[in-house]
């Protein structure tokens, strides 16, 4: 029972000191807009969606009004649903690089992605919601696309192979006791979409 009263007691002091120490930004300083939704077999890490999932990927905007920074980690956003509420695992701008914050008065265009059951009957009711320490905002989803989006639908083939202790303009010869294997290869995008592949050695 003593345990019990000490641990209300230190939540009742964090609650107490987090209030005291962050300013509560008004809801009209954060915009929220969701550009598009795309529905997609694989995440941008190239896995594939569990048995009986799909990836849905949202572009949205966000707007910060406020007058200091604000942090848009994936930890404070959630697809909210009918039928249930679902966590991202990362959040992407529209560069493909990491974000976590916005600074005061700019703009950021991100896309998030949610692994959903694959028969789920999206509309829009279901909304985009964000919860940070400062402000809670939500925008329902739009521009909602049939059908998947297969960016990693590549097919890779083994056309013919050779080995040989001759390199070519970036390798002159190879290492001592090495031999270097020349393999060519063909390299299909199969996905319906107008994307391309990028490629890395």
């Amino acid at each position: 029972m003593k345990k019990i009263a000490v641990m209300l007691i230190i939540i009742l002091i964090t609650s107490i000191v987090i209030s005291g120490c962050v300013r509560q930004i008004p809801e009209g300083e954060v915009t929220l807009t969701v550009d598009s939704v795309e529905k997609r077999h694989y995440n941008d890490n190239g896995e594939l969606a569990s048995s009986g999932n799909m990836f849905l990927y949202v572009f949205f905007t966000i707007k910060n009004d406020a007058s200091e920074e604000l942090s848009i980690s994936s930890f404070f956003f959630k697809l909210w649903t009918p039928h249930g509420t679902y966590s991202p695992e990362w959040i992407f701008g529209s560069g493909g690089s990491q974000v976590d914050s916005i600074s005061e008065g700019a703009s950021a265009s991100c896309y998030i992605a949610f692994e959903i059951p694959e028969d789920s009957n999206i509309s829009t009711e279901w909304k985009l919601k964000y919860s940070g320490w400062q402000t809670t905002k939500s925008s329902n989803l739009a521009n909602i696309k049939s059908g998947f989006h297969d960016v990693y639908l590549a097919i890779l083939t083994i056309d013919s192979y050779y080995y040989s202790d001759i390199g070519d303009y970036y390798w002159q010869t190879p290492e001592e006791g090495n031999m270097f294997i020349y393999v060519n290869v063909t390299l299909s995008n199969s996905a319906d979409n107008d994307e391309s592949i990028s490629t890395n050695p």
